[in-house]
C-alpha cells in the first residue's frame, strides 16, 4: 500500500475482522478485506459473506466519502519446515516464517 503511495490509517490485527485495514491514495479511500492461509494452503478464498460486508460498508459511507475495497489473500509457512514440504510445521510465536502475498485484488460487487 505505501510504495504505491497509499497512507494506512488504521488497520486490525484481529483475523477475520472486516476490513482488517483502511488506507488513503490520492485523497481517495479504499478498505481491504485480509484473509490468510497457512503451508501447504497457498491461496486464501474470499470470504463467503462478502458480499453483506460490503453492503454494510457502502450503507454507512456518505456519498462524498465513498471507500473502494481490496481484497488481499496472504499465505504464512514455517522458516523451519522440511523442504521437502512433507509434514509441514505450525506456526509458532518468535519463529522465523515465510509469506507470500501477490497483491491486492480489486473488489467488484
Amino acid at each position: 500500500i505505501k510504495k504505491d503511495g497509499g497512507e494506512v490509517g488504521s488497520f486490525q490485527s484481529v483475523l477475520n475482522i472486516d476490513p482488517a485495514i483502511w488506507f488513503k491514495r490520492e485523497e481517495n479511500g479504499f478498505y481491504v478485506v485480509v484473509r490468510t492461509v497457512t503451508y501447504p494452503e497457498l491461496y486464501a478464498e474470499r470470504p463467503p459473506n462478502l458480499s453483506e460486508t460490503i453492503k454494510s460498508i457502502k450503507s454507512l459511507q456518505s456519498p462524498e466519502g465513498k471507500a473502494d475495497g481490496y481484497f488481499a489473500s496472504v499465505g504464512i509457512a514455517n522458516a523451519d519446515n522440511p523442504s521437502d514440504g512433507k509434514n509441514p510445521l505450525p506456526l509458532y510465536r518468535g519463529s522465523g516464517m515465510y509469506v507470500q502475498y501477490k497483491g491486492l485484488e480489486a473488489i467488484f460487487v
